[in-house]
């Protein structure tokens, strides 16, 4: 199939102009590539970028958004395709890949990933052996959200706890308990980012499998296959990016008992807060908010937060006065940090610098020799797909995630990843949040923090231990020293 779409790609290529092209491509990315390679063709590039992201979102774009319908005729004409007596206003994709001759597999985003799950239930010749029970911190945690949901009153309760140390499972194994004691029937799950929905909701589905007692059905709302709780008495999940929380859900007595917000510090965004806040009144919900952003009095976003959120527990509370993250990295929960830098003058420090590139080519090289994965954040969209492409060139096999990125692909990418079929993972600006990256060993840091809580998430992806999935020790990557932030003293219980 690889090979059958390389022709097709070469076919189009070779009949459109090179500014037709480099719109395609991407212009600032080809400019980047440009002043390492000196002299790049770009039918040599689509090679190297084929099934990376860059290229494909492009298709579906710039086809249909860069030419005009009677270009597009003329452009079918030209090379003996078949015409059609009709074209939308819009060129659709499945028009496209037809005038074209495209494979099927790549005609539109897999509808599978978005619909609903459905009813999970329980199977109960299942053993929890293969999940395990709870950390002993996780059980902690979970027991006080329960007490603290069977009291009396509509409150709010905020979780912290590090990256990388199961907040997601420990959420899970709340709600569950829930279930199986009937205190709720009504869940909305809230993050930023649909990909988190759905690892979120895959997880929830495995755990009740085996640990849940009755039938729970799980849902989406996003896109166009939203859809909100039904009016009945069922055990229902419902699973929203806050964007998509409209009108009638919040406007709407759906019996919702329970609102869990992942990556809380969104609750007080002016954008979200009031209808969040009109959902509890509604409904008689209570809130219950998860984050990394450890609780010190010297944080800004856990300051607004514990103005909003009525009870708050974090694993101080677990473990008193000894430092929750060094402790969980004794214990393996969480990974040991080895911090180390491309040495790069702070003057190179811009995407088309050839000696920046040359340095992260080098260390994704070392590497790979290793037997080893990256994670990169790379410092626009330009350069990550620039760094991708490098990568594939040199021998290094590579992948990019950005914003236009199929979540289908995306998912197929992070697998590839995990199972070390490919060395680096190239983002930018996507998974900086939330997103479980598992079998990771390092991650190639090139690009500021603005915000402390961001660079928490961000090194944060590289904490998770060998008791929860990861490694006994991973490494951080910085461009310089001056551009490093050490993950403990961010922390700094």
């Amino acid at each position: 199939m690889k090979n059958e779409l390389l022709d097709d790609l070469n076919f189009i290529i070779e009949r459109l102009s090179r500014p037709q092209l480099t719109t395609w491509i991407d212009t600032e990315a080809l400019r980047i590539l440009e002043l390492k390679y000196e002299i790049l063709r770009i039918n040599e590039l689509v090679y190297y970028l084929h099934g990376s992201s860059a290229l494909f979102p492009a298709i579906r774009f710039i086809f249909i958004n860069t030419f005009s319908l009677q270009e597009l005729k003329n452009l079918a004409e030209d090379n003996g395709l078949p015409q059609f007596e009709k074209y939308e206003k819009y060129l659709d994709l499945k028009v496209f890949i037809k005038l074209f001759n495209f494979s099927t597999a790549w005609k539109e985003e897999s509808r599978r990933d978005f619909e609903n799950i459905g009813k999970i239930c329980p199977s109960y010749n299942l053993s929890i052996a293969s999940l395990g029970r709870p950390h002993y911190y996780q059980k902690y945690v979970k027991d006080y959200c329960i007490n603290w949901f069977l009291e009396g009153g509509n409150s709010k309760s905020l979780v912290s706890m590090p990256t990388g140390s199961g907040k997601t499972r420990t959420a899970n194994e709340f709600l569950i308990d829930l279930f199986r004691i009937n205190k709720v029937r009504k869940v909305l799950w809230l993050a930023h980012r649909r990909e988190l929905l759905f690892q979120t909701a895959k997880s929830f589905e495995k755990l009740h499998i085996e640990k849940g007692d009755d039938c729970v059905i799980l849902k989406f709302n996003f896109d166009q296959y939203s859809n909100w709780f039904e009016l009945d008495d069922s055990k229902e999940i419902t699973y929203s990016s806050y964007d998509k929380i409209d009108d009638k859900i919040v406007s709407t007595d759906h019996n919702i008992d329970l609102i869990v917000i992942d990556e809380a510090h969104y609750t007080t965004a002016n954008t979200y807060e009031p209808k969040v806040k009109r959902i509890i009144s509604s409904n008689n919900a209570k809130l219950l908010g998860l984050t990394a952003t450890p609780m010190r009095a010297d944080d800004d976003i856990f300051l607004n937060l514990l103005t909003y959120y009525q009870h708050t527990i974090s694993l101080s509370d677990v473990f008193g006065s000894t430092d929750p993250l060094k402790k969980l990295q004794d214990e393996e929960y969480l990974a040991h940090i080895t911090y180390d830098y491309l040495n790069i003058p702070t003057v190179e420090f811009r995407p088309e610098s050839v000696i920046l590139n040359e340095a992260i080519i080098n260390k994704c090289k070392r590497f790979k020799l290793e037997n080893k994965n990256i994670l990169i954040f790379a410092m626009s969209k330009a350069h990550a797909i620039a760094i991708n492409a490098m990568l594939n060139m040199e021998g290094v096999a590579s992948s990019c995630i950005i914003g236009e990125t199929l979540l289908s692909d995306r998912a197929h990418m992070m697998e590839a990843f995990g199972k070390k079929d490919i060395t680096a993972l190239v983002n930018y600006d996507i998974l900086t949040t939330g997103v479980d990256i598992p079998g990771m060993n390092g991650i190639l840091v090139l690009r500021n923090f603005n915000e402390r809580h961001t660079a928490i998430q961000v090194l944060g992806r590289a904490l998770r231990g060998p008791k929860n999935g990861g490694n006994k020790n991973n490494s951080v990557i910085f461009i310089n020293e001056v551009s490093g932030q050490n993950i403990n003293d961010l922390y700094n219980y």
